[in-house]
């Protein structure tokens, strides 16, 4: 998985995006990644299915291996929906590290 490697991704974590189906890095990715795991900030804007999401749990993920202790990371959406998905790909794509969630959301059912 050289393609995700070469963004600055941990070997363990490129083979947990590949069995999941991630073969390559699409240009968000690209752009993200590696912005995201030297601390900077970075935003996209690409359609639907363009891996965003994974533009950036990918980094949070890669950060939170190298120290697992205490919380870590707050991710705000917009939307419920929107909430659920990215916890879902936080559990699957972090899976390797026990990793916990907590999604908090407001209005009503």
């Amino acid at each position: 998985m050289a393609g995700f490697r070469t963004l600055g991704l941990d070997p363990w974590l490129a083979s947990q995006a590949e069995q999941l189906g991630l073969s390559r890095p699409t240009p968000v990715q690209e752009a993200c990644i590696p912005a995201a795991l030297q601390g900077r900030d970075c935003m996209g804007c690409a359609k639907t299915g363009s891996g965003k999401t994974a533009a950036f749990v990918l980094p949070i993920l890669q950060k939170l291996s190298e120290d697992p202790f205490g919380i870590f990371s707050l991710v705000l959406t917009p939307t419920r929906e929107l909430a659920y998905q990215i916890a879902e790909q936080f559990r699957v794509l972090g899976k390797p590290l026990g990793l916990k969630d907590c999604i908090i959301v407001g209005g009503m059912d």
